[in-house]
Protein backbone atom coordinates (compact mmCIF):
# COMPACT_ATOMS: atom_id res chain seq x y z
CA UNK A 1 0.00 0.00 0.00
CA UNK A 2 1.29 3.44 -0.88
CA UNK A 3 0.04 6.47 1.03
CA UNK A 4 1.58 9.84 1.64
CA UNK A 5 -0.22 11.60 4.45
CA UNK A 6 0.65 12.46 8.02
CA UNK A 7 -1.97 10.26 9.68
CA UNK A 8 -1.01 7.18 7.64
CA UNK A 9 2.68 7.76 8.42
CA UNK A 10 1.86 7.96 12.12
CA UNK A 11 -0.05 4.66 12.02
CA UNK A 12 2.77 3.00 10.06
CA UNK A 13 5.34 4.23 12.57
CA UNK A 14 3.23 2.92 15.43
CA UNK A 15 3.08 -0.46 13.68
CA UNK A 16 6.86 -0.33 13.12
CA UNK A 17 6.42 -0.46 9.34
CA UNK A 18 9.05 0.90 7.00
CA UNK A 19 8.07 4.27 5.54
CA UNK A 20 9.14 5.28 2.05
CA UNK A 21 8.16 8.63 0.62
CA UNK A 22 7.57 9.60 -2.98
CA UNK A 23 11.23 10.38 -3.63
CA UNK A 24 12.16 7.00 -2.14
CA UNK A 25 9.81 5.30 -4.58
CA UNK A 26 11.41 7.18 -7.49
CA UNK A 27 14.86 6.10 -6.30
CA UNK A 28 13.76 2.46 -6.05
CA UNK A 29 12.22 2.63 -9.53
CA UNK A 30 15.47 4.04 -10.90
CA UNK A 31 17.62 1.45 -9.10
CA UNK A 32 15.42 -1.37 -10.42
CA UNK A 33 15.49 -0.13 -14.01
CA UNK A 34 11.87 0.98 -14.12
CA UNK A 35 12.79 4.64 -14.66
CA UNK A 36 15.93 5.97 -16.27
CA UNK A 37 17.64 9.06 -14.84
CA UNK A 38 15.81 11.48 -17.15
CA UNK A 39 12.41 9.96 -16.34
CA UNK A 40 13.07 10.06 -12.60
CA UNK A 41 14.17 13.69 -12.84
CA UNK A 42 11.05 14.54 -14.85
CA UNK A 43 8.86 12.94 -12.16
CA UNK A 44 10.63 14.90 -9.42
CA UNK A 45 10.14 18.11 -11.39
CA UNK A 46 6.42 17.41 -11.72
CA UNK A 47 6.23 16.90 -7.94
CA UNK A 48 8.16 20.12 -7.32
CA UNK A 49 5.91 22.11 -9.68
CA UNK A 50 2.79 20.70 -8.03
CA UNK A 51 3.94 22.32 -4.77
CA UNK A 52 4.74 19.01 -3.04
CA UNK A 53 7.02 19.58 -0.08
CA UNK A 54 10.46 18.27 -1.04
CA UNK A 55 13.37 19.80 0.81
CA UNK A 56 16.24 21.18 -1.22
CA UNK A 57 18.64 18.80 0.57
CA UNK A 58 16.50 15.75 -0.28
CA UNK A 59 16.15 16.86 -3.90
CA UNK A 60 19.91 17.39 -4.21
CA UNK A 61 20.63 13.97 -2.69
CA UNK A 62 18.08 12.40 -5.04
CA UNK A 63 19.73 13.94 -8.12
CA UNK A 64 23.23 12.93 -6.99
CA UNK A 65 22.22 9.30 -6.42
CA UNK A 66 20.39 8.60 -9.67
CA UNK A 67 21.93 6.08 -12.06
Amino acid sequence: MIVDEVRARHVATTMKLRITGTIGILIAANENGLLNKEEALACAEILRLSKRHISEALLNSFVENLK
